[in-house]
């Protein structure tokens, strides 16, 4: 009778392939010429200045759509369903369960 331990079949069909001692070819990163930006000083500046997130390059993603009053559909049902469950601003109050 065999156990676990000492049972260790051979089959040919199922050798692991060795890897090849291959050399690998070192990586070389070329390094980036970048401009160096005038480094704004921070005594000049308030702290509400410092603490103020930068909008720089995002003013073409913000877009106010226009609404116009031909594209408002308000329903009576909504207005009634809106009118029936009031938030109040209590503490215990979840201010998303009324809509």
């Amino acid at each position: 009778m065999r156990t676990r331990s000492n049972f260790s079949p051979f089959n040919s069909t199922a050798t692991i392939p060795r890897r090849s001692n291959r050399r690998r070819i070192p990586n070389i990163v070329e390094p980036e010429i970048r401009t160096i930006e005038k480094i704004v000083l921070m005594a000049d500046r308030t702290m509400e200045e410092l603490l103020q997130a930068s909008t720089k390059g995002y003013g073409e993603a913000i877009v106010i759509p226009e609404i116009l009053a031909e594209n408002i559909e308000i329903k009576t049902n909504l207005l009634q369903l809106v009118q029936a469950n009031k938030f109040h601003g209590f503490e215990r109050d979840n201010p998303h369960t009324h809509i």
